[in-house]
């Protein structure tokens, strides 16, 4: 098989998976429509993949260079003052 053919099948299951009807489908003759499903599709399949790298990004510790500020607010930070003040 040809990676046209592959394309033309992944474009034709995208394109149905949003709610096109296979007569929808069988009627496409203008270049465009066909470029635009396949950009949609591309984008998706990107955006999905966004999604796992920026929850593995999320899910990383963070850590601060040496001489950086403390982020305010949080609880050890509360705790800290308060032992100061006493």
């Amino acid at each position: 098989r040809s990676s046209a053919d592959i394309a033309r099948k992944e474009i034709k299951a995208y394109a149905k998976s949003i709610g096109f009807s296979d007569q929808e489908l069988a009627n496409v003759y203008d270049a465009r429509a066909v470029q635009t499903l396949y950009k949609a599709m591309q984008y998706e399949k990107l955006m999905k993949g966004k999604t796992v790298a920026t929850k593995k990004v999320t899910e990383a510790p963070k850590t601060l260079k040496a001489g950086a500020a403390v982020p305010q607010g949080t609880s050890e930070q509360e705790a800290i003052k308060k032992q100061f003040q006493k």
